[in-house]
């Protein structure tokens, strides 16, 4: 019944609080009365029947549809952004624009942990304020054990027959969505969604692209462009010099899947980000790879498990509790596979087979770590 905290910004305890004051100025609540009303407010996708999400989520019309030239376009990807308040839907990862709502300032997400769809808000919506629940990013989907999914990015490929529906060969679409027949739905650059298949009846009209290609990394580029400029809240867009030196990491992908026991000789050691002296430790001991005890400052910290990477001086620094959460499951469900975490805005591919985290537009390489136990058994 707390209409103005389910309808707006219901992720403020003291709001919420004030909200149920007055609209219940004689009650009596309890502690955990409270505590129950404002996880319902906070977590209101999963309790509360609010009218324009229930509308976005079952009106399927609003899948695969690019309505308006100033939002992202379908195909983009994005991660919360300064507004979010949607609990742990999109599991702290990115995740793929599959769709504008026909209610102006929501869009259509799927997320890639998770594979769910949810409409959120990106401008100006129903109560006329601008609210970013999601940012764009230029971080590629990253495949596991799928064979295509949402967000990846395609070409025509060897049975295409389906003349210049992608706007002339060589250009690159999104998939946004694909079925258990082997059919896949692909929104190319002008806006147009077609279906293609995928293994069915035996054809492959599409071509995966190498998500840190050059031709990849510009088309994530220019799709974010499209958005930034309506866009009031930060934005990881890179510069294009930064955008080109992914056709190095390309090269490096490459040599390291032929010979998985070297490393580039001309890749260097360090790593861009400069960590200043006093904000993540309480101490200033320089450690090795062979002493990782470090006394971290603040709550951002695991001693069970813990991955740590190493900056450009030498220090040993611990993921943040969201990156090192995403680096455990994917290493507890294969310890040779990789995995794309942020630090700082910029994204770093970690392969955990050769304990080295790569910055997936410069290149640089950084050693990174597990300590697993309190008593700093590493690998």
């Amino acid at each position: 019944m707390l209409s103005f905290t389910i309808e707006n910004d219901g992720n403020d305890r003291e709001r919420i609080l004030t909200s149920l004051v007055c609209m219940y100025p004689n009650g009596e609540f309890s502690e955990m009365d409270q505590s129950d009303i404002i996880e319902v407010c906070m977590r209101k996708h999963l309790y509360c029947s609010m009218k324009v999400i229930i509308k976005e989520i079952e009106d399927e019309d609003d899948l695969y549809n690019e309505r308006y030239p100033r939002m992202p376009p379908l195909g983009s990807r994005v991660r919360r952004g300064r507004d979010w308040q949607w609990g742990d839907q999109d599991m702290f990862g990115p995740g793929t624009v599959v769709g504008h709502s026909k209610t102006v300032g929501w869009l259509k997400i799927e997320w890639d942990t998770n594979k769910t769809i949810y409409p959120y808000r990106y401008g100006l919506n129903h109560n006329g304020n601008d609210k970013y629940d999601v940012k764009v990013c230029n971080e590629p989907r990253i495949l596991k054990d799928e064979l295509i999914a949402p967000g990846c990015l395609v070409t025509r490929g060897q049975d295409w027959e389906w003349s210049n529906q992608d706007g002339g060969a060589g250009n690159i679409g999104a998939v946004l969505s694909l079925d258990n027949n082997g059919v896949v739905r692909v929104c190319w650059k002008r806006g147009s969604c077609h279906r293609y298949r995928y293994g069915y009846d035996g054809k492959i009209d599409l071509q995966l692209c190498d998500p840190f290609s050059p031709e990849s990394v510009r088309f994530l580029k220019k799709s974010m462009i499209a958005a930034e400029e309506n866009y009031s809240g930060e934005s990881n867009v890179y510069s294009e010099e930064e955008f080109e030196n992914a056709h190095h990491l390309s090269n490096y992908k490459d040599k390291e899947a032929r010979n998985p026991t070297s490393v580039d000789s001309n890749v260097s050691s360090t790593s861009i980000l400069q960590v200043t002296k006093g904000k993540y430790f309480k101490n200033n001991i320089k450690e090795t790879i062979r002493t990782p005890e470090i006394e971290p400052d603040g709550p951002n910290y695991s001693k069970v498990n813990q991955w740590w990477w190493r900056d450009s001086e030498g220090e040993w620094i611990p993921h943040s509790k969201e990156a090192n959460c995403k680096i455990n499951k994917c290493y507890k469900r294969d310890p040779k596979s990789t995995v794309v975490v942020m630090i700082k805005d910029q994204a770093y591919r970690v392969v955990m087979a050769k304990n080295i985290q790569i910055n997936m537009s410069t290149r640089d390489l950084s050693d990174v770590k597990l300590v697993e136990k309190d008593n700093d058994q590493n690998i």
